[in-house]
Formats: C-alpha cells, sequence, structure tokens
C-alpha cells in the first residue's frame, strides 16, 4: 500500500474511501493494493505529491472522472498546485473538461484565487467563455463573486485580447 498524509478533510480522501480505493491506519491515508490506476492519479493529486502525479499520469488517466464526474486536473486546480496542473496538461489532460454540473478546471483554478493556474490553462487553450449548467456563471463571473481579483484582472485581460 502507498501511505500518504492525505488531510482527512478532503473531498477526495472522502470520496476514496467510499469508494474503497483507501483505508486509514495511523493517521495516515493507504491507498488499496487492488486500487485501479487512474485512482492512483487522484491520491497523487490530493496528496500533492509531484513523484507521484509524475508516476501514475499517463494519456490513459489523466481524463478519467471520479465518482463526481470531476478529473485530476479538476483537483489540481482546485489546490492550487501549479506543478501538478503542468504535469497533467502535459500528458494530455483536457484543459476544457466540463463536469456534470458544468464546471471546468479554469473555474476551480478561481475559486481560490490560483492566478498561476488559470495562467497556465488559459496558455494551454482553457476557453474562459466557458458557462456552467446551473447559473450560466463563467470562470469570470465565478472570480468576481469570489473577489479572486488576481484572477478577475487575468481573465479580463484574456478575454480583452481574444476579441
Amino acid at each position: 500500500m502507498m501511505r500518504s498524509p492525505m488531510r482527512y478533510g478532503s473531498l477526495l480522501a472522502v470520496l476514496a474511501v467510499f469508494a474503497g480505493m483507501v483505508e486509514v491506519r495511523r493517521g495516515y491515508w493507504w491507498m488499496a493494493d487492488d486500487a485501479p490506476s487512474e485512482a492512483m492519479v487522484f491520491h497523487a493529486v490530493a496528496s500533492g505529491d509531484v513523484d507521484q502525479v509524475a508516476r501514475y499520469a499517463s494519456p490513459d488517466t489523466v481524463n478519467d472522472r471520479d465518482q463526481s464526474g470531476l478529473t485530476p486536473l479538476c483537483y489540481a486546480a482546485l489546490y492550487g498546485n501549479l506543478k501538478n496542473v503542468n504535469q497533467l496538461i502535459g500528458c494530455g489532460a483536457d484543459v476544457n473538461a466540463v463536469t456534470p454540473l458544468g464546471y471546468t478546471p479554469l473555474m476551480f483554478a478561481t475559486l481560490g484565487d490560483h492566478a498561476a493556474v488559470c495562467e497556465a490553462l488559459l496558455f494551454a487553450g482553457a476557453d474562459p467563455s466557458l458557462a456552467s449548467l446551473g447559473s450560466g456563471a463563467t470562470a469570470l463571473d465565478m472570480a468576481i463573486e469570489n473577489q479572486a481579483w488576481a484572477s478577475v484582472r487575468l481573465l479580463e485581460a484574456t478575454i480583452a485580447e481574444n476579441e
């Protein structure tokens, strides 16, 4: 089993426990020996371990989805881990992957005002005009709502440049 000091409150960790992919022992999350390889990518991204992401990310796994419909890139963007974002993009992750609710990795990056991650996603071809299904909000709308001012400035400049 692979040991990782994942936070107990991590959404990904909770989902992994319910899916039977990990066990909790002595304060660490342990990846089950029979966990599918795609689960290992999610685990590596959640732990922020650059070496593990490099080990498990491949063109076959980077666009897999968890039970919530999120990709590893969605989580890396949400956590603001620029190195993991760049690794996943390098392996062919879809920067415009849309979750069942219509959220994209760019939208997840704006939630934490991770402007460097937003910039990497935009450089890789993320579309800032995509809107969520429920509210119709774009990444810029979400950034404004969350007062993610660095992301707002970057998105406004990108949108103005593309018009």
